[in-house]
């Protein structure tokens, strides 16, 4: 008797160009379908962890201000930034997540947020002072 083992994996994101991270934390090779909606992640190998342990609440603050997370870049010198679907960013380090997170959240519940989405570019929450702001042309 034969047996076959079928192992499935569940995909989390888009991980560069031709790979998948599944929720276990495995990278596998993918060739990209149109009709797979995840974020697109950029970034090295060893952001694995971090990814896995804060994907799904980066997610969820941006959910909850009707934003779909569609872009994560990670970047030399502890530089990450989020992009929606719509182009708006949010700039933070990985190192102060926690604070920087917060910072978020308040942000986006915030009626000022409210009145400004309209012409808002970008969150920049690395400072001291809690974020930088930018407006489109």
């Amino acid at each position: 008797m034969k047996r076959l083992h079928v192992k499935e994996f569940q995909p989390l994101v888009f991980w560069g160009k031709d790979q998948i991270l599944t929720q276990s934390g495995r990278l596998l090779k993918f060739k990209t379908e149109e009709n797979l909606k995840l974020v697109n992640i950029e970034a090295n190998r060893n952001n694995i962890d971090f990814v896995l342990r804060y994907f799904f609440e980066l997610n969820q603050i941006l959910k909850g201000s009707n934003l779909v997370l569609n872009k994560i870049l990670i970047e030399e010198f502890d530089l990450m930034t989020l992009e929606d679907n719509s182009g708006l960013r949010f700039r933070m380090n990985k190192s102060k997540i926690e604070n920087q997170l917060e910072n978020l959240k308040a942000f986006l519940k915030s009626e000022y947020f409210n009145n400004i989405k309209d012409t808002f570019s970008y969150l920049d929450l690395r400072y001291q002072n809690k974020g930088a702001i930018g407006f489109r042309d």
